[in-house]
């Protein structure tokens, strides 16, 4: 494993770190005690195993962060080849292998990291990470049976202890197979016996089963040939079809093709007409411009005269027009009612309309919810009256669910009886067929003493033992089928009434939501209020016809007003337009305008302009002239080509004819022979139906048979199978015994050969004990390592963790990588320190990645990556740099 990246947001006393950790040897971390260096490495293990647990741990989230600020962690690291990535917050996280996400929840992440690496946090923290103040390894336990539990599992012993206590269990878990197969098992001679009576008893039936079989295969025989000769007449009809289509394209291009031919003579017919009628309009264009002139001087003359002819026309109108006006005035006669009176009782009509209308309204919702409320009383009643009605089938329900349950615990002990019974019969035959055969050498199944000349005596016993555990079996086996079959009416009996009590509580609950209230009074309320309702619309209907009548009367006198005056006004207008028009016409002059010399003029005009229209029109005509000539000529000979191409194939259609005829033939002749087949199967499906019921005894003989085969192949294979599972558990239970005798000496070996390079030969050699206590040899023997003093302690800790490292890494066929030690060197003179120093660096075969905490400047001045831990004001900051 190494360590590449690892980002910080919020956490413990970083508001926002980013370090970059893609260097090899030793990655030294410095700062003053209580600036947050052990945080960086405690956020590694948080971002793989997520919050610890129990006294002592510390919380994740900076104590100054806001609520809406997250707090989390992002490492990357590689492994095994592949690129990993892991973020973690306080609600989820996820894991990346390769850019793709394996885990998506904090327990997915969690366990996934464990599966990938192999490592356990409690094995991560006793091996590739010392914490501050937790150098050793193994914790000296008082309980020395779980410090050795502690050191196997750490050695991966565990795994293998745990396989022998399984081999074992499946051992024995095999053996009660075996058990149970054997009194289970059937007899095969017995079985093939009353299988061979049977075959023959059937065999007597089978000739007038094979005639109708050959029967039904000659039909076959000749449907199957039917339908070679109808595929064939399928194949021949389908080409024949296939031609027709051909022709029938062939034709279609070909018309398409002379259709084309005919457009293109019709458009170039078309061209050359406009070519010669353009010569014949030259003429007529050429005077098209003098013409427009001329008529646009006569037309300013029209206008005028038109204009005076107008004026006196309007004068006369508007004279005539004021005369009428004046008899309209003296026609109109003023009204006898006054528009305020009206107005007064319009406002008293409308107040009583509105009191009627809000009532109306109040009335609206007091109604359906009066309405509403005597529903709802009634259904409380009904439902009360139903839930005394439904009471007896409920306790009856209750009755039979007890029954129901007594029957359940004494069908279970039925089957368990009669299992023992069976087995311990079983195991009486089996030994009183033994002692038949073996006489007066016969031995007794307890004490195993020879029962000598009493074989025949104990043989009568066995046989009056057999004989109640027989009788017992058949009474146990009638008392089971009693209770299931009373069980069974129980069921449905019991479903029936499930329905009566799921009714019941929904009817109470309903009961119970609502209050109870007087349904009759509710119902009578409403009714009243109904009939209120209904008075008040035919008193509204009646307030709103009076009050049409009084604005109708109130628009009729504004309307007479309004017309008088309309009139007069009218009148003064029509007398000013008169004087205008007047006025008008006596400016104009005259100019001698001819009507019938401009006619004459514009009809010329117009011939003139037409033919400049249509000269414009025909221009684009006549000029597609070329081109229609040249496009004639190629649609001409292509039209000939398809003209002979369909030619063709209209006559290999017409040879294909007969063949589309044979296939209705054909098609008959096939369904015929199928019916045939059809009345053979039937009569052979009747004689096999007959067969097969005369053999049923001898399908349910031979599953029999089979079944006791595969019992006995079975048997075979689970004794074969339990010799392999005890053989297997022996094996394992002495590798096991061998893999501790090895583990502890080389965890040993490579301790003492740390020791002895840190101490310059003055421990040269260590060991674990049995429980996994670390002793070193001095002065000429092993002693506890409480003998020693404190540095010397730590200093041997450390070598044991750097050992543990090691072998939990070969274990899992992967390197190292890295380990974390967290001020480990405070007990350590500085003479020490430089030699720890210069070891570590040493192990880069093992450990390509160092991270030493420490607050020992002559230590981390020695590192090949530095980073520094400052805090101020509450909040810490790392900065990394190299020497």
């Amino acid at each position: 494993m190494r360590l590449l990246h690892l980002k910080l947001t919020n956490f413990r006393l970083f508001q926002s770190v980013d370090l970059d950790l893609n260097a090899d040897g030793l990655i030294g971390i410095r700062g003053l005690n209580g600036a947050g260096k052990s945080s960086l490495l405690a956020a590694i293990e948080w971002a793989m195993y997520g919050q610890r647990r129990g006294a002592g741990s510390l919380p994740a989230r900076r104590s100054g962060a806001t609520a809406g600020e997250r707090c989390q962690v992002e490492l990357e690291f590689s492994f095994d080849g592949h690129h990993y990535e892991v973020m973690r917050n306080e609600k989820k996280a996820h894991l990346k292998i390769d850019g793709d996400i394996v885990a998506q929840t904090l327990t997915e992440t969690t366990k996934e990291v464990v599966a990938q690496l192999g490592v356990t946090r409690d094995s991560f923290t006793s091996t590739f990470y010392a914490r501050q103040r937790e150098i050793e390894a193994l914790k000296p336990q008082t309980d020395e049976d779980k410090r050795r539990r502690q050191l196997e599992d750490l050695l991966g012993l565990t795994r293998l202890r745990e396989a022998c206590k399984l081999a074992r269990q499946e051992a024995r878990e095999q053996q009660l197979v075996v058990r149970t197969l054997e009194s289970e098992a059937i007899d095969q001679e017995q079985a093939k016996r009353l299988l061979a009576e049977l075959e023959e008893h059937v065999k007597q039936h089978t000739p007038a089963v094979e005639a109708k079989r050959a029967e039904k295969e000659e039909a076959a025989t000749r449907k199957e040939t039917a339908w070679k000769a109808l595929s064939g007449a399928r194949e021949r009809a389908e080409q024949a079809f296939t031609a027709e289509s051909a022709a029938a394209i062939a034709e279609a291009e070909a018309k398409q093709a002379a259709e084309r031919a005919e457009k293109t003579a019709a458009a170039l017919q078309l061209a050359r007409d406009a070519g010669a009628e353009l010569e014949k309009l030259g003429p007529a264009v050429s005077r098209a411009a003098e013409l427009r002139a001329r008529d646009g001087e006569l037309e300013a003359h029209r206008q005028t005269d038109e204009r005076a002819t107008k004026l006196r026309e309007r004068k006369h109108a508007a004279e005539k027009r004021g005369a009428t006006l004046a008899d309209q005035l003296a026609a109109v006669a003023p009204a006898g009612e006054t528009p305020a009176a009206l107005s007064l009782q319009i406002t008293e009509a409308e107040e009583a309309r509105e009191y009627t209308t809000a009532r109306l309204l109040e009335l609206a919702t007091e109604l359906p919810a009066a309405t509403a409320r005597a529903r709802a009383a009634r259904a409380h009643a009904n439902a009360v009256s139903e839930i005394e009605q439904l009471a007896p089938a409920v306790r009856e329900l209750a009755e039979l669910r007890k029954e129901q349950t007594r029957l359940v615990s004494d069908l279970v002990a039925c089957d368990v009886e009669e299992r023992e019974a069976r087995r311990v019969l079983k195991e009486e035959e089996t030994h009183r067929e033994e002692i038949e055969r073996d006489g007066e050498a016969a031995r007794c199944l307890r004490c195993r003493r020879p029962y000598g000349a009493d074989f025949q005596k104990i043989i009568l016993e066995y046989d009056a033992s057999m004989t109640a555990l027989r009788t017992r079996i058949a009474s146990l086996t009638s008392r089971a089928a009693t209770a299931r079959a009373r069980q069974q009416v129980l069921s449905l009996r019991i479903v029936e009434l499930a329905e009566a009590e799921a009714r019941k509580s929904a009817l109470e609950a309903q009961v119970a939501s609502e209050p109870a209230e007087n349904a009759d009074a509710l119902e009578r309320q409403s009714e009243l209020l109904a009939e209120q309702q209904t008075r008040l619309r035919v008193e509204h209907d009646q307030q709103e016809e009076h009050l049409k009548e009084l604005r109708r009367r109130r628009d009729d006198i504004a309307a007479s007003a309004q017309q008088r005056q309309q009139v007069e006004q009218a009148l003064r207008e029509a007398v000013a337009e008169a004087e205008l028009f007047a006025h008008e016409l006596a400016e104009l002059s005259a100019n001698g305008y001819d009507a019938e010399a401009h006619a004459a003029l514009r009809k010329e005009l117009a011939t003139a302009l037409a033919a400049e229209e249509r000269a414009r029109s025909l221009c684009p005509r006549a000029e597609e002239l070329p081109l229609l000539e040249r496009r004639f000529a190629e649609e001409q000979e292509d039209a000939q080509a398809k003209e002979q191409l369909a030619q063709g194939a209209r006559e290999a259609a017409a040879s294909r004819a007969p063949d589309r005829d044979a296939l209705t033939t054909a098609q008959a002749a096939f369904e015929s022979a199928d019916r045939a087949l059809a009345e053979a199967a039937d009569q052979l499906k009747a004689v096999e139906e007959q067969a097969l019921r005369d053999s049923a005894e001898v399908r349910a003989a031979r599953e029999s048979l089979e079944q006791a085969r595969k019992q006995g192949i079975r048997l075979h294979k689970e004794r074969l199978e339990l010799r392999y599972r005890s053989a297997a558990a022996d094996v394992l239970k002495d590798y096991n015994a061998e893999a501790q005798r090895r583990a502890f000496p080389t965890v040993a070996r490579e301790t003492s050969e740390l020791l002895a390079a840190l101490t310059r030969g003055r421990y040269t050699e260590a060991k674990l004990d049995e429980t996994g206590a670390l002793e070193l040899y001095d002065d000429g023997a092993f002693h506890p390592l409480r003998r020693f003093s404190g540095g010397e302690q730590d200093l041997a800790n450390l070598c044991l963790r750097i050992a543990l490292s090691r072998s939990v890494s070969r274990q899992r066929g992967t390197e190292a990588g890295f380990i974390i030690l967290d001020e480990v060197f405070g007990s350590q003179d500085l003479e020490r320190r430089e030699q720890l120093i210069e070891q570590l660096k040493e192990l880069r075969n093992d450990f390509r990645q160092v991270l030493v905490v420490s607050h020992f400047d002559d230590v981390v001045e020695e590192c090949d990556l530095q980073i520094d831990v400052l805090r101020n004001g509450g909040i810490s900051t790392a900065l990394p740099h190299k020497p």
